[in-house]
Order: structure tokens, then sequence, then C-alpha cells
């Protein structure tokens, strides 16, 4: 897996700044977990290609260029096993929803 940027968090987790190249392991994650994921978030089952997967990264990969927005990939192991998706971020009054 390609990582432009990662920090570790301990031992064997780390959080890195998602990529396209992230998308093929996050679809997976949400295809192989979808009828558990999808009773918590509604965007599971809108995601049905990986094709899905790299729009929604590329759209919040706009949000990041305009400051309202942030994607990271929870990795462990070298595997991604989860996402932080930021929305709605307001840098003037340093606050997100």
């Amino acid at each position: 897996m390609s990582v432009y940027f990662e920090s570790a968090i301990e031992n064997h987790l780390a959080i890195a700044v998602t990529e396209l190249s992230h998308a093929d392991e996050i679809f997976e994650l949400l295809y192989n977990d979808q009828e558990n994921i999808g009773q918590f978030l509604g965007f599971v089952a809108l995601t049905k290609t990986k094709e899905d997967e790299v729009n929604y990264i590329k759209k919040k990969m706009h949000g990041i260029a305009d400051g309202t927005d942030a994607l990271f990939s929870i990795i462990r192991d070298n595997h991604i096993v989860g996402v932080i998706d930021l929305h709605y971020i307001d840098s003037e009054n340093k606050k997100q929803r």
C-alpha cells in the first residue's frame, strides 16, 4: 500500500492521508461488512462499485483543497481498517460539524 503521509499512533497503528490508491481496500472493507456498517452509515448502500469509492475520495480531495473536509485512513499492520471523514470544517471559527 502506498502512503504519502503517515503518522504512527502506536506500535502497529497509524493514521494516513487517504489517497486514491486506498480506494480498492476501503471498498473491500465496506463491501465485506456492508450489512453491519450500513446500519450506522447510510452511504454504504450507495457505494456499489470501486469506482464509487474512487469518486468519493476525489470529492473529498476537492473539499480538502477548499479547506472544508479531511479524510484519513486508519492503518493497522499495513492494512486499512477504517477511515476518519471530517465534513464542514470551519477554519475561521476553528470548528467542524
